[in-house]
């Protein structure tokens, strides 16, 4: 069915996977005319980059039905969903089935639905966005900082609570005190490094798997 641009919305979707299978993300880029009202850049935890694809879409149909939209042109840069959609292609993979199953349901809740294949080219915006959730998602994978020693103050010796331990620093207290030794700090968490979403790396991205 075509849809008219005009009382639509456009919606640019795209899925990766860095490892195919491996981390995977979506990137969504949501039109009204001219102005750009919604864009979505989400982690999908590990999958395939076929399956990535077909999140996307199920994604950028759940919310062109949060926003009320009664028509829906989507634009798609993988040939493998466009052609499975449009039943040119026979599903095999018993995911990609139960994920079409969902986008079929998804469908009867719009008055007219078009999906169009588009050169990748013309799909930057999704793709940045869905590159920039992988990076983000495994910047947070960094290994634990290394504990800074400090020196006391007093007695020239290391602090226990800069070694992560709980042994007692002997100063010769007072008969009467009863002295204990410092925090753990080794359940704290270790700073995030922030990936340059500007950054873009294509050696990671496979090509689609027939299915």
């Amino acid at each position: 069915m075509n849809v008219s641009l005009k009382d639509s919305l456009e919606i640019y979707i795209d899925g990766a996977s860095r490892g195919n299978p491996g981390e995977s993300a979506i990137g969504i880029l949501i039109r009204r005319g001219k102005r750009v009202i919604k864009k979505i850049s989400q982690s999908i935890g590990h999958a395939t980059n076929n399956k990535a694809e077909y999140m996307a879409l199920i994604y950028a149909l759940q919310e062109a039905l949060i926003l009320k939209a009664d028509r829906v042109r989507v634009y798609t840069d993988s040939a493998l969903l466009y052609h499975q959609i449009q039943g040119n292609y026979k599903i095999k993979n018993p995911v990609l089935k139960n994920l079409f199953v969902q986008l079929r349901h998804l469908a009867e809740g719009f008055e007219g639905l078009e999906i169009k294949h588009i050169p990748r080219e013309e799909n930057k915006e999704a793709d940045r966005l869905a590159s920039q959730a992988i990076s983000k998602e495994q910047a947070k994978m960094v290994a634990p900082a290394v504990p800074t020693l400090r020196r006391d103050k007093t007695a020239g010796e290391e602090s226990p609570s800069s070694r992560g331990s709980c042994i007692p620093v002997m100063r010769d207290p007072p008969p009467s005190a009863t002295h204990f030794g410092g925090r753990n700090s080794g359940g704290g968490f270790p700073p995030q490094i922030v990936a340059d979403p500007a950054l873009r790396h294509d050696s990671w991205r496979r090509r689609e798997e027939p299915q």
